[in-house]
């Protein structure tokens, strides 16, 4: 558990990095850059509750093996 925690958040650290840079490189604004950054840990947060919830309801259904 605690492995998976510190990968879990290594990866979204390293996914804002990118995604600051991708910002920085588009906009050339850093206000803009954060706001995409922050955009971005949002919706990713969001998107990932919404498929961990199908993963499941599927799962207890029996269409994904265990």
């Amino acid at each position: 558990m605690k492995r998976a925690l510190v990968k879990t958040v290594s990866y979204r650290m390293m996914n804002s990095v990118y995604g600051f840079a991708v910002g920085m490189l588009v906009t050339g604004n850093v206000s803009v850059a954060l706001g995409i950054v922050g955009a971005e840990a949002a919706y990713k947060v969001f998107a990932y509750f919404v498929h961990e919830r199908v993963w499941e309801s599927k799962a207890l259904k029996g269409v994904l093996a265990k």
